[in-house]
Protein backbone atom coordinates (compact mmCIF):
# COMPACT_ATOMS: atom_id res chain seq x y z
CA UNK A 1 0.00 0.00 0.00
CA UNK A 2 1.27 3.23 -1.10
CA UNK A 3 2.07 6.12 1.75
CA UNK A 4 -0.53 8.15 0.57
CA UNK A 5 -3.13 5.44 0.87
CA UNK A 6 -1.86 4.15 3.88
CA UNK A 7 -3.47 7.67 5.74
CA UNK A 8 -5.83 8.60 3.67
CA UNK A 9 -4.21 11.00 1.78
CA UNK A 10 -3.73 12.08 -1.87
CA UNK A 11 -0.30 12.81 -2.24
CA UNK A 12 3.24 13.08 0.04
CA UNK A 13 6.64 13.76 -0.95
CA UNK A 14 8.77 12.04 0.37
CA UNK A 15 12.02 13.85 2.51
CA UNK A 16 15.86 13.26 1.76
CA UNK A 17 18.33 13.58 4.03
CA UNK A 18 19.94 12.78 7.77
CA UNK A 19 18.07 10.83 10.29
CA UNK A 20 18.77 12.64 12.83
CA UNK A 21 16.96 16.15 11.13
CA UNK A 22 14.61 13.93 9.82
CA UNK A 23 13.36 12.67 13.51
CA UNK A 24 13.31 16.02 14.76
CA UNK A 25 11.27 17.67 12.04
CA UNK A 26 8.86 14.59 12.56
CA UNK A 27 9.00 15.09 16.54
CA UNK A 28 8.70 19.18 15.95
CA UNK A 29 5.53 18.70 13.87
CA UNK A 30 3.88 16.09 15.69
CA UNK A 31 1.26 19.40 16.71
CA UNK A 32 2.16 21.90 13.93
CA UNK A 33 -0.39 23.69 12.82
CA UNK A 34 -2.59 23.92 10.16
CA UNK A 35 -2.10 19.89 9.30
CA UNK A 36 1.60 19.65 8.28
CA UNK A 37 2.65 16.66 9.01
CA UNK A 38 5.71 14.75 8.60
CA UNK A 39 5.13 10.65 8.28
CA UNK A 40 7.22 8.16 8.63
CA UNK A 41 7.19 4.80 6.12
CA UNK A 42 9.80 2.15 5.71
CA UNK A 43 12.88 4.12 7.37
CA UNK A 44 11.72 6.64 5.12
CA UNK A 45 9.41 9.79 6.09
CA UNK A 46 7.02 11.91 3.85
CA UNK A 47 5.82 14.79 3.95
CA UNK A 48 2.01 16.63 3.90
CA UNK A 49 0.38 19.63 3.76
CA UNK A 50 -2.79 20.25 3.29
CA UNK A 51 -2.83 22.29 -0.03
CA UNK A 52 -1.74 19.11 -1.31
CA UNK A 53 -5.41 17.40 -1.36
CA UNK A 54 -6.50 20.18 -4.16
CA UNK A 55 -3.76 19.18 -6.37
CA UNK A 56 -3.94 17.42 -9.42
CA UNK A 57 -0.45 17.92 -11.35
CA UNK A 58 2.45 16.02 -9.09
CA UNK A 59 5.09 19.16 -10.78
CA UNK A 60 2.94 21.60 -8.61
CA UNK A 61 2.99 19.40 -5.51
CA UNK A 62 6.47 18.96 -5.63
CA UNK A 63 6.92 22.74 -6.12
CA UNK A 64 4.90 23.54 -2.83
CA UNK A 65 6.45 20.44 -0.91
CA UNK A 66 9.95 22.39 -1.69
CA UNK A 67 8.41 26.03 -0.24
CA UNK A 68 7.74 23.79 2.80
CA UNK A 69 10.94 21.98 3.17
CA UNK A 70 12.89 25.59 2.55
CA UNK A 71 10.53 26.64 5.82
CA UNK A 72 11.36 23.42 8.17
CA UNK A 73 15.27 24.07 7.27
CA UNK A 74 14.94 27.79 8.63
CA UNK A 75 13.27 26.93 11.66
CA UNK A 76 15.34 23.78 12.11
CA UNK A 77 18.46 26.38 12.00
CA UNK A 78 16.96 28.74 14.68
CA UNK A 79 15.77 26.20 16.70
CA UNK A 80 19.17 23.69 17.26
CA UNK A 81 21.94 26.23 15.94
CA UNK A 82 22.95 23.79 13.38
CA UNK A 83 20.59 22.05 10.77
CA UNK A 84 21.46 19.82 8.05
CA UNK A 85 19.14 20.52 5.56
CA UNK A 86 16.74 17.99 3.85
CA UNK A 87 15.92 18.14 0.70
CA UNK A 88 12.21 16.77 -1.58
CA UNK A 89 12.47 13.29 -3.23
CA UNK A 90 9.88 11.37 -4.47
CA UNK A 91 5.94 12.34 -4.99
CA UNK A 92 3.94 9.75 -3.77
CA UNK A 93 1.51 8.71 -6.09
CA UNK A 94 3.04 10.65 -9.34
CA UNK A 95 3.57 8.73 -12.36
CA UNK A 96 6.80 8.21 -12.74
CA UNK A 97 7.88 9.68 -9.80
CA UNK A 98 10.55 12.54 -9.68
CA UNK A 99 13.89 11.92 -8.04
CA UNK A 100 16.42 14.87 -6.36
CA UNK A 101 19.61 14.68 -4.49
CA UNK A 102 20.33 16.46 -1.40
CA UNK A 103 23.82 17.90 -0.10
CA UNK A 104 25.26 16.23 2.84
CA UNK A 105 27.26 17.39 5.77
CA UNK A 106 28.61 16.41 8.83
CA UNK A 107 27.41 15.91 11.79
CA UNK A 108 23.98 16.88 13.90
CA UNK A 109 24.46 19.67 16.13
CA UNK A 110 24.29 19.19 20.36
CA UNK A 111 20.97 20.40 20.45
CA UNK A 112 19.26 18.30 18.30
CA UNK A 113 20.65 15.44 19.51
CA UNK A 114 19.47 16.79 22.63
CA UNK A 115 16.21 17.11 21.06
CA UNK A 116 15.42 13.80 19.94
CA UNK A 117 17.08 12.45 23.14
CA UNK A 118 14.52 14.12 25.62
CA UNK A 119 11.25 12.61 26.65
CA UNK A 120 9.35 14.32 28.90
CA UNK A 121 7.25 11.09 30.54
CA UNK A 122 10.49 9.43 31.77
CA UNK A 123 12.72 9.69 35.21
CA UNK A 124 14.51 12.97 35.46
CA UNK A 125 17.47 11.69 36.15
CA UNK A 126 18.04 10.66 32.53
CA UNK A 127 17.13 13.70 31.31
CA UNK A 128 19.31 15.42 33.82
CA UNK A 129 22.04 16.55 30.44
CA UNK A 130 19.34 16.85 27.92
CA UNK A 131 16.80 18.65 29.66
CA UNK A 132 18.33 21.80 30.61
CA UNK A 133 19.27 21.94 26.54
CA UNK A 134 15.38 21.65 25.45
CA UNK A 135 14.03 23.77 27.85
CA UNK A 136 16.56 27.21 26.63
CA UNK A 137 15.53 25.57 22.97
CA UNK A 138 13.04 28.44 21.00
CA UNK A 139 9.55 27.04 20.44
CA UNK A 140 10.21 27.53 16.61
CA UNK A 141 7.42 24.81 15.62
CA UNK A 142 5.10 27.22 17.18
CA UNK A 143 5.92 29.74 13.85
CA UNK A 144 5.80 27.07 11.01
CA UNK A 145 2.22 28.54 10.68
CA UNK A 146 3.34 32.10 10.37
CA UNK A 147 5.02 31.57 7.12
CA UNK A 148 1.75 30.84 5.29
CA UNK A 149 0.11 34.05 6.97
CA UNK A 150 3.03 36.05 5.86
CA UNK A 151 3.67 34.84 2.40
CA UNK A 152 6.26 34.57 0.72
CA UNK A 153 7.94 36.76 3.64
CA UNK A 154 8.79 34.08 6.23
CA UNK A 155 9.56 31.83 4.17
CA UNK A 156 11.79 33.60 1.80
CA UNK A 157 14.06 34.70 4.97
CA UNK A 158 14.53 30.84 6.29
CA UNK A 159 15.06 29.67 3.20
CA UNK A 160 17.74 32.20 2.31
CA UNK A 161 19.10 32.04 6.09
CA UNK A 162 19.72 28.09 5.26
CA UNK A 163 21.20 29.06 2.15
CA UNK A 164 23.51 31.97 3.97
CA UNK A 165 24.54 29.34 6.97
CA UNK A 166 25.66 26.59 4.11
CA UNK A 167 27.77 28.53 1.82
CA UNK A 168 28.92 31.21 4.35
CA UNK A 169 27.28 33.98 1.68
CA UNK A 170 27.28 37.51 2.99
CA UNK A 171 24.83 38.72 0.75
CA UNK A 172 21.91 36.50 1.39
CA UNK A 173 23.08 36.90 5.18
CA UNK A 174 21.88 40.71 4.65
CA UNK A 175 18.62 39.86 2.53
CA UNK A 176 16.96 38.27 5.28
CA UNK A 177 18.14 41.18 7.46
CA UNK A 178 16.56 43.28 4.79
CA UNK A 179 13.17 41.40 4.98
CA UNK A 180 12.97 41.64 8.59
CA UNK A 181 13.69 45.72 8.49
CA UNK A 182 11.45 46.13 5.75
CA UNK A 183 8.59 44.64 7.97
CA UNK A 184 9.98 47.09 10.56
CA UNK A 185 9.35 49.84 8.21
CA UNK A 186 13.24 50.27 7.62
CA UNK A 187 13.24 51.55 11.19
CA UNK A 188 16.75 49.50 12.71
CA UNK A 189 16.25 51.02 16.34
CA UNK A 190 12.60 49.10 15.98
CA UNK A 191 14.08 46.19 14.97
CA UNK A 192 16.60 46.16 17.78
CA UNK A 193 13.87 47.14 20.31
CA UNK A 194 11.84 44.13 18.93
CA UNK A 195 14.74 41.96 19.86
CA UNK A 196 15.96 43.16 23.42
CA UNK A 197 12.91 43.34 25.12
CA UNK A 198 11.75 46.86 24.74
CA UNK A 199 14.67 47.90 26.78
CA UNK A 200 16.69 51.58 25.69
CA UNK A 201 20.17 49.97 26.56
CA UNK A 202 19.52 47.02 25.23
CA UNK A 203 18.50 48.46 21.92
CA UNK A 204 21.10 51.06 21.48
CA UNK A 205 23.24 48.01 22.00
CA UNK A 206 21.41 45.83 19.08
CA UNK A 207 21.53 49.04 16.93
CA UNK A 208 25.37 49.55 16.94
CA UNK A 209 25.78 45.48 16.62
CA UNK A 210 23.46 46.26 13.23
CA UNK A 211 25.70 48.92 12.45
CA UNK A 212 28.64 46.56 12.49
CA UNK A 213 26.83 43.91 10.44
CA UNK A 214 26.30 46.61 7.86
CA UNK A 215 29.60 47.66 7.92
CA UNK A 216 31.22 44.54 7.45
CA UNK A 217 29.23 43.12 4.69
CA UNK A 218 29.19 45.80 2.34
CA UNK A 219 33.24 46.09 2.93
CA UNK A 220 35.21 44.81 0.36
CA UNK A 221 38.30 45.97 2.20
CA UNK A 222 37.00 43.41 4.85
CA UNK A 223 35.14 41.00 2.95
CA UNK A 224 36.74 41.20 -0.70
CA UNK A 225 34.91 39.29 -3.18
CA UNK A 226 32.17 38.15 -0.52
CA UNK A 227 31.53 41.62 0.17
CA UNK A 228 27.55 42.80 -1.00
CA UNK A 229 29.39 45.96 -2.61
CA UNK A 230 32.37 45.99 -5.36
CA UNK A 231 33.13 49.93 -4.38
CA UNK A 232 36.14 50.52 -1.96
CA UNK A 233 34.22 54.23 -0.78
CA UNK A 234 33.92 53.59 3.32
CA UNK A 235 37.20 52.77 5.41
CA UNK A 236 37.27 48.84 6.95
CA UNK A 237 35.00 48.87 10.47
CA UNK A 238 37.33 49.05 13.41
CA UNK A 239 35.86 46.08 14.55
CA UNK A 240 34.78 43.61 11.52
CA UNK A 241 32.11 40.87 12.58
CA UNK A 242 32.85 37.64 11.60
CA UNK A 243 29.80 35.64 10.09
CA UNK A 244 29.35 33.23 13.30
CA UNK A 245 28.45 36.87 14.73
CA UNK A 246 26.73 38.18 12.00
CA UNK A 247 24.83 34.79 11.46
CA UNK A 248 24.19 34.95 15.18
CA UNK A 249 22.36 38.32 14.91
CA UNK A 250 20.15 37.89 11.80
CA UNK A 251 19.17 34.73 13.63
CA UNK A 252 18.11 36.01 16.68
CA UNK A 253 17.10 38.79 14.51
CA UNK A 254 14.74 36.75 12.88
CA UNK A 255 13.57 34.90 15.73
CA UNK A 256 12.05 37.89 17.55
CA UNK A 257 10.31 38.66 14.20
CA UNK A 258 8.86 35.55 14.03
CA UNK A 259 7.35 35.28 17.50
CA UNK A 260 6.54 39.00 17.12
CA UNK A 261 4.22 37.65 14.10
CA UNK A 262 0.25 37.55 14.48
Amino acid sequence: MSIPARYGLRWTVQLVGESEELQALAKMLSSAPRGLRILPGESVYYLHVPEFEAMTDPRKVLERGNVVVGRLNGLGHLKFGGFRPVSTGAVDGADPPTNFSVGRIDMPSEKLRAYIDFTPNRPPAMNAVVGPIVAALPLAESWAGAADRHAPDVDDALLLLTLAVKAEDWRLLYVVYEIIEDHHKGQVATVAKALRGGTEAEAKRTVNEIKRFKATANNRRVLGIKARHGHRKHAAPSRPMTFKEARALVEELLAAWLRSLP
